[in-house]
């Protein structure tokens, strides 16, 4: 199984190691790995009225645009507040059978 740290952001390359430590040292028969930061326009996936991202739509639009098997997982990490649903701010969020998820902040 391969999980990709997939940053939407420049700003945030200070954690992504720590993260990618952490996720390595975790799970022994996982390959990690930090792919390049994924160019978005996080303005289309802002809710006008919250002010924030719509996580499930930032992560729809994350797995069409990849695509990936049932063997890659993927970990989205922006920073930025993001909601679900009714909830007003979440620091994660999972998607469509676990392939895909993110961590805001």
């Amino acid at each position: 199984m391969q999980n990709i740290i997939q940053p939407i952001q420049k700003d945030i390359d200070n954690n992504i190691k720590l993260l990618y430590d952490f996720i390595s040292s975790q799970f022994n028969d996982i390959n990690v790995t930090i792919a390049p930061i994924l160019k978005v326009d996080t303005y289309n996936f802002i809710n006008r009225q919250r002010n924030k991202l719509k996580s499930s739509n930032l992560l729809h639009w994350i797995l069409e645009k990849i695509k990936p098997t049932i063997e890659i997982k993927i970990l989205v990490i922006c920073d930025m507040g993001a909601y679900s649903g009714e909830l007003n701010f979440i620091f994660g969020n999972p998607f469509k059978r676990m392939h895909c998820g993110n961590i805001s902040s």
